[in-house]
């Protein structure tokens, strides 16, 4: 039987303004991944949250906190611990939007 760690991940961050000062809410697509880096990196847990955030009139970003507790994975030997990595950022894949590329010049 493995002996399992948990722990929490606090995020703090700031959301995008919306498009033309749009006002309202809208949901953030939050990644939370943790992997073992090296010669062949390994996804150890990842999970997509919608983050629900509001934005009021004029602001052109809002602060915001989501807070994961339960993360459990098997718990490492001292030296694997040192090759983990906890990722959080936008998933902006969730959102079924690809990202723009930058135009590149005509000659």
């Amino acid at each position: 039987m493995s002996a399992t760690r948990a722990r929490s991940a606090n995020m703090r961050a700031n959301a995008p303004s919306r498009a033309a000062c749009d006002i309202g809410s809208l949901d953030v697509p939050l990644r939370i991944a943790l992997v073992q880096e090296g010669a062949n990196p390994k996804t150890l847990w990842t999970k997509l949250y919608r983050v629900p955030v509001s934005i009021a009139p004029g602001q052109s970003n809002v602060p915001f906190v989501h807070v994961e507790n339960g993360i459990s994975v098997p718990k490492p030997s001292p030296p694997e611990l040192e090759s983990y990595v906890l990722y959080v950022g936008f998933d902006q894949q969730a959102l079924g939007e690809k990202p723009q590329r930058a135009q590149r010049r005509r000659r």
